[in-house]
């Protein structure tokens, strides 16, 4: 089954379980009860706070909708509460939404809202205008049964979009839609007692700070993704100065990222790690780029020069506040495991893990694409040579724990997959020499 058919069937059977609890909870709706008036005003805030949702590292995103669709669990009925928050999201204005996404967002929508007002109807509601210790832990597992919910529906179509461990998906999200939910249930709950109080008119005095909040939230991801951005822009830069490296550091960090997850990194450590990875060689802006591009050996001189791009990627990284503790990672990801490198020629623990992982990934990457001074290694040949140099130049474990995750590596750059492998193809027939001859890398 393809990836398309498998997200397709998981969203039918979101579908059918989130027609199925409204049906349910229709049969518990006492008519009597309906407010016209009230139901509109929070579909209308629902709609727009949806319409402007801040996007998370993984391409997903959080809105400050909870606010509304918790303060309208504490004042209707389940039935309303999952009907407004579908609608909710149907009518919000969203770019460049397609048919599968409303219908999966609008599922997962109703059974995460519908799921928690029903568990609250059961324990019998809170007061709110006289809030116990026992209403508190009420609305504590409510909004929790939301959170769990709505994170494990939205983990899996990720995961099977993506072919990534649901663990995986989870976890790089939690962290940042966490702290949004755990400031959106309180308001939620202030939402609900003003409009209990006021009306309509405090509630609306009242979503100023919010959509406040919301803006501050998303100036902080966009500065987040300016830095990456930056990053990014200077991973660039580097590689067009050798016309032979283009797209190394993107491959680099993704090798290394690999590794790292064999090893059982944090999420946290991975990421600085793939931003240290993009920059490893960012001292080669300080090398003249007729030594970089030399289609022959480095003579000495020409060698004792290049080795110092690894000592002023070092001096770049640690002026970067996020990436301070990166200066001896990058200083260091040419030192040898047997002390044989540079610049300090230290050796076996006393080298950064970290710069352990790059030295790895980065040999690789060089031995798998065309140099100046010879033709790409197929991956094969290439693998062979780097279990051949463990133990001397590189960190044994690193390299099996390279070998284990290769397989399941995806670079960035998917062309950059054919052209390696045209590459490696055109290599077949020319003798490469042993990685330790050539250290321009």
């Amino acid at each position: 089954m393809t990836t398309k058919a498998k997200v397709n069937v998981y969203i039918a059977v979101l579908g059918i379980a989130a027609i199925y609890l409204l049906v349910h909870l229709y049969g518990m709706w006492d008519a009597s009860l309906f407010a016209v008036f009230p139901i509109a005003v929070f579909l209308f805030l629902n709609s727009a706070a949806e319409s402007t949702p801040v996007t998370l590292p993984q391409g997903l995103s959080v809105s400050v909708s909870f606010a509304t669709i918790f303060a309208s669990m504490l004042l209707f009925q389940p039935l309303e509460v999952g009907v407004l928050t579908g609608l909710g999201y149907l009518f919000s204005l969203g770019k460049e939404r397609s048919l599968v996404k409303y219908a999966f967002n609008t599922s997962q929508l109703v059974l995460c809202s519908g799921l928690s007002a029903l568990f609250l109807q059961r324990m019998g509601g809170v007061d709110l205008s006289n809030l116990g210790l026992r209403d508190f832990g009420i609305l504590v597992i409510t909004s929790s049964i939301y959170y769990l919910v709505n994170a494990v529906l939205v983990t899996i179509v990720v995961s099977i979009m993506h072919g990534e461990p649901p663990y995986v998906i989870f976890l790089s999200n939690i962290s940042w839609s966490t702290p949004n939910f755990l400031c959106l249930a309180p308001l939620g709950l202030l939402v609900a007692i003003i409009f209990e109080n006021i009306g309509v008119w405090g509630l609306l005095l009242f979503f100023i700070p919010l959509f406040l909040a919301r803006h501050a939230f998303k100036s902080y991801m966009d500065m987040r993704q300016s830095f990456l951005d930056t990053i990014q822009s200077l991973t660039t830069a580097i590689d067009a100065k050798d016309a032979y490296t283009r797209g190394h550091s993107a491959r680099v960090a993704d090798y290394a990222e690999g590794i790292a997850k064999e090893l059982g990194y944090t999420l946290k450590r991975l990421e600085i790690l793939r931003y240290i990875s993009l920059l490893h060689d960012a001292g080669k802006i300080g090398i003249k780029e007729h030594i970089l591009n030399k289609p022959g050996r480095l003579d000495p001189e020409e060698y004792e020069e290049m080795q110092k791009h690894s000592a002023l990627g070092g001096n770049i990284v640690k002026n970067v506040g996020m990436l301070a503790e990166g200066e001896k990672i990058v200083r260091h990801h040419h030192e040898r495991f047997d002390g044989g490198g540079y610049p300090d020629g230290i050796k076996g623990e006393d080298i950064p893990e970290e710069a352990r992982i790059i030295c790895v990934a980065d040999a690789f990457d060089a031995m798998t694409t065309d140099r100046p001074y010879r033709q790409a290694m197929m991956s094969e040949v290439a693998m062979e040579e780097l279990t051949r140099c463990a133990g001397s130049q590189f960190d044994p474990r690193m390299v099996e724990a390279f070998i284990r995750a290769f397989p399941g590596i995806k670079l960035a750059e998917p062309q950059m997959q054919q052209a390696m492998a045209e590459a490696a193809a055109a290599s077949e027939q020319t003798e490469t020499p042993p990685m330790g001859v050539d250290s321009r890398k």
